[in-house]
């Protein structure tokens, strides 16, 4: 019998063997969160005419196998101008908008370490200084479908540097990154492309903060008849501006049913300026329920980064979330 089982386990013991040889040669594809951010994650605001430089920073789970990437990053146009002046080559001069694809960048720097001989190639972009963007600032690394799926850079680097020059000393600006990707080898020789699983923007200048106080968010009726109170019901919230400058803000429900189906077009209450100082304001929005069901609200702070409501730049607030239910019966 002991030797049946000392058969049984030298077996056992081959046999994990031969699996973790597998598992050594199978690389399975990263399943963690990629994050594009921009640093300083707040700049401070310098007179008019002088330089404002920021970096975006990549973090990258191991066996990324990144490969490229390429970011779009808009501003306030009346804050902050897309590049800085150089008088180099004169007599004409030109303008910078982004460098990468040297050394202490992300992609160069694997190239650097890992002796890749064809390095990146590095595409800085185009400024539109009317609405405040830089568009297509790109790098790649050359020849990369001569690398072995899965190859290529993680980690945590710098991806780029990105040059502004100051229109106002104290206003306030986003930084925003409205478009972004990365590129892996995994599917090498065709070319994977996807977006940053979060993307965390700068500001110039401390962004305005709005805050839900007190009572927060809650519902009109926790229990709903319909027999009784129809089909609408009325969703509120109490907000406040906590500086330091005057905007917009307003308050998302977002909203999933009892399956966990989330609702098409949560409702949101209308946007109204706010203005650091004063006291809160109770908001409200009237929503026409869907069905008889449980619903599970969170009711989310949503700011307009420039305080111009022509233009669709809300942005989630950082005030923790607040979440409700409440039953809908005939």
């Amino acid at each position: 019998m002991r030797k049946k089982h000392a058969s049984i386990l030298i077996i056992l013991t081959l046999l994990a063997s031969v699996a973790t040889s597998l598992t050594l040669t199978y690389a399975a594809p990263p399943v963690s969160e990629v994050t594009f951010r921009v640093e300083p994650h707040v700049t401070s605001g310098v007179a008019v005419g002088q330089n404002v430089t920021v970096d975006v920073y990549i973090d990258a789970p191991e066996g990324s196998g990144i490969i490229g990437w390429a970011i779009d990053i808009k501003v306030d146009p009346d804050v902050l101008e897309p590049g800085v002046w150089s008088p180099i080559p004169p007599p004409f001069g030109t303008w910078i908008v982004a460098r990468s694809g040297v050394s202490g960048y992300f992609l160069y720097g694997w190239c650097v370490h890992n002796k890749y001989p064809n390095y990146t190639k590095f595409f800085e972009g185009d400024r539109y200084p009317a609405v405040g963007v830089i568009n297509g600032t790109i790098e790649t690394i050359v020849a990369w479908t001569e690398l072995e799926p899965g190859t290529g850079a993680d980690g945590t680097g710098k991806l780029a540097t990105f040059y502004f020059t100051s229109k106002n000393e104290t206003a306030y600006s986003p930084i925003e990154i409205t478009k972004a990707f990365y590129y892996t080898s995994w599917n090498s020789p065709d070319l994977d492309k996807k977006e940053p699983d979060i993307i965390i923007n700068g500001y110039y200048n401390e962004p305005p903060i709005i805050n839900m106080i007190g009572h927060s968010a809650w519902p009109e009726h926790h229990n709903h008849p319909t027999s009784k109170h129809g089909w609408d019901i009325t969703l509120f919230a109490r907000i406040r501006n906590d500086g330091p400058t005057t905007t917009y803000g307003k308050v998302v429900f977002e909203t999933v049913d009892s399956a966990g189906v989330p609702v098409m077009s949560p409702p949101e209450t209308d946007p109204i300026e706010l203005v650091p100082g004063d006291p809160a304001v109770k908001v409200n929005v009237t929503w026409t329920i869907p069905g008889w069901d449980r619903y599970y609200m969170t009711a989310r702070v949503y700011v307009d980064l420039d305080g111009n409501l022509a233009t669709s730049d809300w942005t989630r607030g950082t005030d923790k979330p607040k979440t409700f239910t409440f039953n809908v019966k005939p």
